[in-house]
């Protein structure tokens, strides 16, 4: 599954950087997946949506991990990449101040990978569960 050697790729990063790896969580797995789904359906790439079959019109990552059940008070941030492979993903977010700066930030303990197509989304969260 693509979606989870992405997963590797960061866990992996992380630990080689002395940070503890990223744990799944459902809420921004399901939130990161929708997102990916719209860019996808709606031939868009933004960290807003700009048309959905899940969210409000211009909902914000925060807006999407709330809606499916993260903590509105956590930490959150996301990552979105439009490649065909997982190490094609990483390899530019490694290349890019802030998103390398979220794939290794310490406060960050939970994550949610999404992959349509070429669309990626993850979803990085402050709170072990949900």
């Amino acid at each position: 599954m693509l979606s989870l050697r992405l997963l590797e790729l960061i866990n992996g990063h992380r630990e080689a950087n002395g940070l503890a790896p990223l744990v799944p969580s459902e809420a921004l797995s399901t939130a990161a997946e929708r997102h990916s789904d719209d860019m996808a359906t709606y031939n868009f790439f933004s960290h807003n949506s700009e048309a959905s079959s899940h969210y409000p019109t211009g909902s914000a990552y925060y807006d999407r991990t709330t809606l499916e059940g993260y903590p509105a008070d956590a930490h959150t941030s996301e990552n979105i990449a439009w490649f065909n492979t997982p190490e094609e993903t990483f390899e530019t977010w490694l290349q890019s101040e802030v998103h390398n700066g979220y794939m290794l930030d310490p406060d960050f303990t939970s994550i949610g990978v999404g992959q349509v197509g070429s669309y990626w989304t993850v979803d990085f969260g402050s709170v072990s569960a949900p």
